[in-house]
């Protein structure tokens, strides 16, 4: 079973709140924009267990935050740190009680990162707002394979790798023999079977291995309710975000589309499609 992950691709478009009987907050998103920063979060290089001056300093001098955003911040999560996202406030002193914020400031981290009871239906309907409204997009995990193969085998490697909507990094040979390695990288999704293909189409000439490298970005937007999704057969490449979607959500159980509709008033969610801020 292949685990998807959200991210964004832009500022979300406006500030909508999400509103309880006493409660009221709005979340906005945006991509964090700097890979080496997340790769620090996950290797636990900045962490909020150590005294907020020093996460603070390293914001600021590695990688370049002004000094109010880099004192602002409340979270890291999920909690497994893996493509971390950040919960900073960027609320104005004037604008919002600050006294008030501070009071619940720990129910809407726990909100946040899906903890607790109290809070967290309202702060997650507003991260969901926030997320739908910044050009979302679906991430799935890839892995690096390794290859050796002789020389002969060298193309169908390649040709395998392609199917799979693979492709190769790099080409060596092995100095002293007459074998290579090759370097690619090829979806998880797409990698049942991989080995077996690789020994049947070079006949045992070619074998891999594979390890986890990264997480891309699916093609296509998942929010497209336009998009051919073709039965028995497989999708266009720029469907394949929200085939995966939709096939997921039903393995789940979960009913339905992912829809902004469903967490904002039906009023402000046609202001904001007439508008052309959001597609209906």
């Amino acid at each position: 079973m292949v685990r998807f992950a959200e991210t964004c691709t832009e500022r979300s478009v406006t500030k909508i709140a999400a509103v309880t009987k006493n409660h009221l907050i709005s979340i906005t998103a945006e991509p964090v924009g700097d890979k080496r920063l997340v790769q620090a979060i996950e290797r636990g290089e900045i962490s909020l267990q150590q005294p907020m001056k020093k996460t603070a300093k390293i914001l600021k001098e590695d990688y370049s935050w002004d000094a109010l955003a880099a004192r602002s911040v409340w979270a890291f999560g999920p909690g497994d740190m893996q493509n971390p996202s950040m919960l900073l406030d960027d609320t104005i002193e004037g604008e919002t009680n600050k006294a008030q914020l501070n009071d619940v400031r720990d129910l809407v981290v726990a909100g946040f990162q899906l903890v607790g009871v109290k809070f967290i239906p309202m702060t997650r309907n507003a991260v969901h707002v926030g997320l739908l409204t910044a050009a979302p997009r679906l991430l799935e995990p890839v892995y690096r394979v390794h290859v050796t193969c002789t020389y002969k085998s060298v193309a169908a490697v390649h040709t395998i790798l392609e199917k799979r909507r693979g492709w190769a990094v790099s080409e060596n040979a092995v100095v002293g023999t007459q074998m290579y390695e090759i370097e690619g990288c090829v979806p998880i999704i797409d990698s049942v079977g991989l080995d077996t293909d690789m020994r049947l189409y070079t006949q045992g000439q070619a074998f891999c291995q594979l390890e986890f490298f990264r997480w891309d970005v699916v093609p296509g937007d998942p929010m497209d309710t336009l998009c051919p999704l073709p039965q028995m057969k497989p999708v266009p490449r720029n469907s394949m975000a929200r085939d995966f979607v939709l096939k997921t959500r039903k393995r789940k159980g979960l009913s339905g589309e992912p829809s902004l509709q469903k967490y904002i008033d039906p009023e402000l969610y046609s202001r904001l499609t007439q508008s052309g801020l959001i597609s209906g």
